[in-house]
């Protein structure tokens, strides 16, 4: 399938972390139809590229919940867009939401502790029916129908996942939980995303479910820890038993030691090229200061001949002057 947006249900609080997006654009966005159009010309433009086939899908937050059956505001009519996407495109578009119990603001601090929160990580750490992301999906699935029509109508879960370290964007009360954020929870809840049964909702399970993340990212500049590891470039993953070593390092350990020569090899080839384009700026300035010197050799000998000529050489008259003149002229010019 393809998503044409995420999350734009929420853009209206990017405005104050990003200049590009302004209060003019939100309302542009929603108010002036330009979402729903934009939609459909990228769907007509995938239709003219033969893939007329594809499912297509916006995907909001969680929070388009809210709403009766979806919120619609002035800055997130997400309601009015799902009727007429789905009116539109019928069984081709999917409904697709992401769920984050990790950022719900709703989660509190265990009573009388600042830094505990153990009540919270029980319905938000898992996936048994009881817990906050199987309730979203039965929720959304019966949303949905009211929309549709239809009990079928595909469904995604666009993304959920948990992040360690604390993302720097955590700005709800749990961001004093330490337990909250640790490495524990994160393979917990990636551990029974893995065991979860989708299929044990019933007809409310989802299509598609996908986990966020691979790998840690940014998100309008601010750090987000999702990622299952670190970078691209990472040899290990954050889920890990405490002497697990990196079969990548080994490798390139042993290989160091059995080449110590290899950095030198390295040293040896820059020193190598290095040399090489110094050589060649010189031996460039020699050639051009020999042809110098010899177009003003020229030059001068020109001037002599034209002398002992008494001006039949050019012309007589003045001639004798000019050419040395001329001669001096493309010297100077080429100098």
């Amino acid at each position: 399938g393809v998503s044409i947006g995420n999350e734009l249900d929420i853009l209206a609080d990017k405005v104050a972390v990003d200049d590009t997006i302004t209060d003019e654009c939100v309302t542009s966005l929603w108010q002036g139809d330009s979402f729903w159009s934009t939609f459909q010309q990228r769907v007509d433009e995938l239709d003219a590229m033969g893939f007329g086939d594809v499912p297509v899908t916006t995907v909001f937050t969680g929070a388009a919940l809210g709403g009766s059956p979806f919120i619609d505001t002035p800055t997130a009519s997400v309601g009015t867009f799902l009727r007429a996407a789905s009116q539109k495109y019928g069984q081709r578009f999917a409904f697709s939401f992401n769920f984050y119990p990790y950022f719900d603001p709703s989660y509190k601090l265990d009573s009388g502790t600042t830094d505990q929160c153990t009540q919270a990580l029980t319905s938000a750490a898992g996936f048994t029916g009881s817990c906050q992301v199987p309730a979203s999906v039965a929720l959304a699935r019966g949303k949905i129908r009211q929309v549709s029509g239809n009990a079928n109508s595909l469904f995604w879960v666009g993304e959920t996942g948990w992040s360690s370290p604390k993302a720097h964007s955590l700005g709800t009360q749990m961001q004093w939980c330490p337990e909250w954020s640790s490495t524990d929870v994160f393979e917990k809840y990636y551990r029974d995303f893995l065991d979860w049964d989708i299929d044990a909702g019933g007809a409310s399970a989802p299509d598609h479910v996908f986990y966020f993340d691979v790998r840690d990212s940014f998100q309008y500049g601010v750090a987000e820890k999702f990622g299952l590891i670190e970078t691209c470039m990472s040899a290990k993953c954050k889920i890990r038993s405490a002497n697990y070593t990196s079969p990548y390092n080994d490798m390139f350990t042993q290989e160091a030691q059995s080449m110590p020569w290899y950095k030198w090899a390295w040293l040896g080839l820059g020193c190598v090229v290095l040399a090489a384009l110094l050589l060649t700026c010189v031996v460039v300035r020699v050639r051009k200061g020999r042809e110098l010197r010899s177009l003003q050799l020229g030059s001068s000998s020109g001037g002599a001949a034209s002398g002992a000529g008494g001006g039949k050489k050019w012309g007589g008259g003045g001639g004798g002057a000019a050419a040395p003149a001329a001669a001096s002229a493309e010297a100077d010019e080429l100098t």
